[in-house]
Order: C-alpha cells, then structure tokens, then sequence
C-alpha cells in the first residue's frame, strides 16, 4: 500500500506529454489575443509621423504612379506602397486605416514564429543514421535533407516556440512598427516566410519550397532593400553546412540557380537600388551602436542584459551538443544588425527582422532551463511592457517620438477663420504632417512671416524659442499660445502701425 507501481512510474511522462500537447494551443491563442490586442489597440492614438505621411501621399496617388512616386520620395521599393495604395483604395485613408495592414502583418509574424520554432526545435526533426536513431523513426520518415542535430535535443519544441511567439507578442519594438504606416512589419513577416521555406527546402529538396523561397525572398527585395541581410544570412548557413559537409537536400549547383532567380526577379528595381546605395541616406549622421540596438530588440536596458545571458547559455548548449540550429539563429540575429552597422549606414527599424534570431535565441536559452524559465523570461517581458508602454503608445530605448500634429491641425481648422494662413515652416516634420492633415481644407501654407499678407498667421514649431526667433516674427502680436506634444501653436495678428 502507497507504493507506486513500475507501469504507473514509467506512464508519467506520457501523461504530461499528452497534458502539454492540450494545453500548447490554447496557449498560443493566448499568445495571438494578446499579441494581436497590443498591435490593434490604440493603433490611431498617435498623429502620423514623418514617414507615414509619405506613405499617406503615395497612398492618394493613381496606383499606376505608385512607382514613380516611391522613387522621387522614398529610398525603398515600392511593394509595400503598391499593397497600401490599394488598401487605401478600398477601406479609405484615415491613420487607422494606413496603419492597420502593419497590425495584420504583426499579428501573422507572431503566429509564423511559433510556427518556425517547431520547424526547427519539434522533437520529430529528423535525425542521421547511425546516431542512434530508431529505425522506426527512419522508416517512417526518411532522410532526404538536412538533419538539424547530431542527437534529440533536450528541450521541447513546443516550449520554445511559444516562449519565442510570447516574446514577440510583447516586443514593444515589434509593436510599435506593427502600428506604424511603414514597411516594416510587412518585410519582417515576408522574410520570416522565406526564412521557413528555406527550412522546409533544406530538408526536402521539395520544387515547391524552393518556388517559396524564390518568390518571399524577391518580394522581401521588393519590400525594403535591407532584406538583403537576412537573405545573406540564410546564404552563409548554406555555406557553413557545404564547408562542414553537414547533410542538405539542395547541392550547390541548384542552390546558385536559385539565388540567380531572387536576382532576376528583382532585376528591374536593381539601378535605382544601386542608385541609393551610391548616395547613402543623408539624414542619418551616424549608425545606431549595438549597445543601443539591443537595448531597442530587448525592451530595457534590463532586458538586453537578459537576452545576451540567454543567449550565450543557448550557444553553450549548442557547443556542447554539436547542435548546428542555433549556428542558423545567429546568422539572422547578427547579419542584419552587424553588417549594416560596419557599413555605416543602420537604425534598429532597418534591422528588425533580426528578432526572428533574436527571440529564438533568447526562448532556446531559456528553454533549456526548464519551463520555469519560460514563464518567467515571458512574464519580464510583459513587466517591461506594462512599465514602459501603453496602448497606442510601445516605448523602447531609441524610439520615434511621434509630434502631436494632427491636434494642432484640427484646432487651427476649428478656429480658422476665411482670410487665415499657417506658416509651418520651422520644422519639416510639422510642415508634412500639418500639410496632410489640412489637405481637404482651403487653409493656405506659407513660408515666410516677413512676406505674409495675411492678417492672421496660425504659426506651428517644434518649441518656443524656434518661433519667436522666426523673422517677421516681431511684425505680429500674440493672440493664443498653445500646446501639445512636441508642438507649439502661435495664433498671430498683424501689428497696426
């Protein structure tokens, strides 16, 4: 009485494995309701920025001018531009609708990364023969491609696709550009298609995946030109597994052919690629150090600490088990990232898809700690959020204030009278947004206080000082000052002489 017999010990396991197996999907919800609340809550809280009001013009324009706007205001390609315009064209123009598609695409990345980490850490992965293999396992899967580890790894898959999909869902970098009108979030979740594709390729050979990994990696082109980092990135894998003569299901010959097609299907937009490369990005004096990029991925300065601890117990894991998995995941967290930085030329949004390396690091890291370590990495990260963000409104080191123009806007419109003028001048990021927020009114915007004729100037500038020291500011009396987020509005009247 009160022993535990040999059956009743040795079905333990298998009836913790069947209540993981029940509780991992519904986990996983959990992990899209959230992920998809952050992204989808708030998306209209902020006044479009800089940026998103290019994207807004080029939105408005013929969808036959797509192009040849994108290439005298932008310095990317046009797909997403082309995907937005049509958007806009059907569920209209507002800064909710502009944003939402980003939110969308946030949301499926989430739901990819789970998909991805059980890709490549699931327990069935196929193993070599002669490792130890059951030969049951080999009949019932045979080795056409790659095999990721020399042994079973000693984590669960499944833990470490949810911890990843968990921490991207709370990702307050990833948020935030999943709210934004930019590219970002779409070129995340289309190289993290072709990053599974490649996955799937190296081990089946399929024509299928390898039509999948042409066609996401020439529309990862396509969406952002830095795409070509993490596309370098899955090469140098390809070359780490030809040089240590690790099994693969693609030879070298037909692997070439398929880098040659990504080429030729992005051939058209190739000279005026070129052209920006030549010319570099004038606005950006410096490239973000890496210091401040981890500390942007992780959330906090606390986080990033976390995350390289993390990290480095997943390569230690990897070195002492031979697993060539994790070689993958550091190609794509660090390519991106380190590549670009050396060149000169990188701020952490041109490098966001390296949180598919990143948060798959970090979750291996601690996964092989136990699920303890999960919940708990996950619950720091979502403290990091809650003490740094809001709805509408994900906070990280380095992030893009967004000015409260739409406000001022739509109190000079409220108040305007017939005969007015604005003078947005002082800053170009007020003048854009102002400019797009008044573009259904007859409010004219001029550029100069000293040749104004009007007898009321409605005067914006980023702070007090920029606009009394406006010339022709002294020509003016001040009726009204106010004030909103990186915004000071002036209400003027003409002195009488």
């Amino acid at each position: 009485m009160g022993e535990v017999s040999t059956y009743e010990q040795n079905d333990v396991k298998p009836r913790v494995r069947q209540t993981s197996a029940k509780l991992a999907p519904l986990l996983l919800i959990l992990i899209l309701v959230v992920g998809s609340l952050l992204r989808i809550g708030g998306i209209g809280a902020e006044s479009l920025w800089y940026d998103e009001t290019l994207t807004a013009a080029t939105a408005r324009a013929p969808l036959s001018h797509v192009c040849s706007e994108v290439r005298s205001r932008e310095n990317a390609p046009p797909l997403y531009f082309v995907v937005i315009n049509v958007w806009s064209k059907v569920f209209g123009p507002s800064d909710i609708s502009l944003r939402l598609p980003s939110a969308l695409f946030g949301i499926a990345t989430v739901a990819l990364l789970h998909r991805l980490g059980l890709e490549l850490f699931d327990d069935d992965v196929p193993i070599p023969r002669g490792s130890g293999a059951s030969p049951e396992h080999s009949r019932q899967e045979p080795l056409r491609g790659i095999a990721w580890a020399r042994r079973p790894s000693h984590v669960k898959g499944e833990a470490i696709a949810l911890t990843a999909a968990a921490l991207l869902a709370v990702s307050p970098i990833h948020i935030a550009y999943s709210q934004e009108a930019r590219s970002y979030a779409m070129l995340v979740l289309l190289l993290l298609l072709c990053t599974w594709s490649f996955t799937r390729l190296l081990k089946t050979g399929s024509t299928q995946f390898q039509l999948a990994y042409v066609l996401t990696a020439a529309t990862s082109l396509y969406t952002h030109t830095f795409a070509a980092f993490t596309l370098l990135a899955l090469n140098a894998y390809y070359l780490y597994l030809l040089l240590h003569k690790l099994p693969r299901a693609v030879n070298l010959r037909p692997w070439i052919v398929l880098q040659l097609a990504i080429l030729l299907l992005f051939g058209p937009w190739l000279p005026a690629t070129i052209e920006v490369a030549r010319m570099g990005l004038p606005w950006m004096l410096k490239p973000t150090p890496l210091t401040e990029t981890m500390q942007s991925y992780a959330g906090t300065a606390a986080g990033a600490i976390v995350m390289v601890i993390l990290i480095a117990i997943a390569c230690y894991r990897a070195l002492r088990e031979r697993d060539h998995r994790i070689v993958l995941l550091l190609f794509l967290a660090l390519i991106p990232v380190v590549v670009p930085i050396v060149y000169g030329t990188f701020t952490p949004r041109y490098g966001l898809p390296a949180l598919i390396g990143l948060t798959l690091l970090a979750a291996c890291g601690a996964a092989s700690l136990g699920r303890l370590a999960c919940v708990a990495i996950v619950l720091l990260a979502a403290g990091g959020w809650l003490a740094t963000s809001s709805f509408g409104h994900a906070r990280y080191p380095g992030y893009t204030h967004k000015i409260d123009v739409r406000s001022a806007a739509d109190y000079v419109l409220a108040h305007a009278r017939q005969g007015d003028a604005a003078d947005v001048s002082l800053s170009r990021p007020i003048w854009h947004a102002f400019a797009h927020y008044t573009r259904d009114h007859p409010l004219p915007l001029i550029e100069n206080l000293e040749t104004a004729q009007q007898e009321r100037i409605w005067l914006a500038a980023p702070i007090r000082d920029a606009a009394t020291a406006a010339p022709g500011f002294d020509r003016y009396e001040i009726l009204s000052e106010h004030a909103w987020d990186g915004v000071i509005l002036f209400e003027l009247r003409r002195r009488s002489h």
